[in-house]
């Protein structure tokens, strides 16, 4: 199976992109450099929300905008990772994102491991809750990923898990992303002010 990204993922990197060079802030020549020509087929065709794009392409956009509009800081990677979730969230497309206060432990699990693979095809989600004491305090997700899903998208996805969770528990959560073999590990804990 091929590896790839949800439309409704997609689009939003698309329109910021095709933002950009309407704004004169990306040029034809950079964007012909960075990107492939089927990748630039995309500024002139409306993203399907419910079809498959390839992850490849998927990476190529993303990190042309970190590297023009992002700075090179993954933070900004993490804020498009939030509002992505909360995009989604807003637009109705995942039900099972609408908020739930009671939402928190294993019912939080099923809904972030099932939204996980229904939008980065090729991927293999877990969740376990954290604990301090007899009180949840947090949890881990790890994140099994296709051979070609680059490591510096792990930003986005930790800012979609947190902004996910924390609409779902209205619960400030500080989530962290670490590398291992295979894949990505993203421990989440309560924040400061929780």
């Amino acid at each position: 199976m091929e590896s790839g990204v949800k439309g409704s993922i997609m689009e939003g990197i698309v329109a910021d992109l095709v933002r950009l060079r309407d704004e004169g802030q990306l040029d034809a020549a950079e964007l012909e450099t960075r990107l492939e020509p089927e990748d630039l087929e995309l500024f002139d065709q409306k993203v399907q929300a419910a079809l498959w794009y390839p992850l490849p392409c998927f990476t190529r956009m993303t990190e042309l905008l970190l590297a023009s509009e992002g700075g090179g800081d993954v933070t900004y990677l993490e804020r498009r990772g939030r509002a992505a979730a909360d995009r989604l969230r807003q637009a109705g497309t995942y039900p099972q994102l609408s908020a739930d206060p009671e939402i928190w432990g294993d019912r939080l699990g099923n809904i972030v491991i099932s939204i996980g693979p229904a939008m980065i095809q090729g991927t293999q989600w877990s969740f376990e809750l954290t604990r301090d004491g007899d009180e949840a305090s947090g949890f881990v997700v790890d994140v099994e990923l296709p051979p070609d899903f680059n490591p510096v998208l792990r930003h986005s996805l930790a800012g979609f898990i947190a902004a996910t969770s924390e609409a779902l528990q209205d619960l400030p959560l500080v989530v962290r992303s670490e590398l291992r073999d295979g894949g990505v590990r993203f421990i989440a804990e309560r924040g400061p002010d929780s």
